[in-house]
């Protein structure tokens, strides 16, 4: 009966050790700095891709999905430069400089105060 009971406690302990291994390998996976990066180069690959297409066959249509394959190249660009902003900076920083640039520059001392007080959090 206590071997039974051991080995069911050690297949429990095995499966959730396997579980935490693969839930931090998925959050790892999903928060690399290259993925946005790598979506970026693809999406300039398919306007190139696109451009060389319009440039053999120049039509409407072709002009067309070459200016939508840029606008996505562009999205995809400014959201590798946001994800890298965001690891850059600290949240939080931005307030606190507004803030301490509104406090000196409040001439009522209460006002002042407060500004100052909310700088210092």
């Amino acid at each position: 009966m206590k071997s039974i009971h051991n080995s069911k406690r050690n297949l429990s302990f095995l499966i959730g050790a396997m579980v935490l291994l693969a839930g931090a390998s998925i959050v790892i996976g999903q928060t690399s700095p290259t993925d946005e990066y790598d979506e970026w180069q693809k999406a300039q690959r398919e306007a190139a891709r696109e451009h060389r297409e319009y440039l053999n066959n120049p039509k409407r249509s072709n002009y067309l999905d070459w200016r939508s394959a840029q606008r996505d190249a562009q999205r995809d660009r400014h959201a590798q430069h946001e994800e890298h902003r965001q690891r850059q900076r600290p949240p939080g920083l931005h307030r606190v400089r507004v803030a301490r640039s509104e406090a000196e520059a409040c001439r009522d001392p209460e006002k002042r105060e407060r500004l100052q007080d909310l700088a210092r959090r």
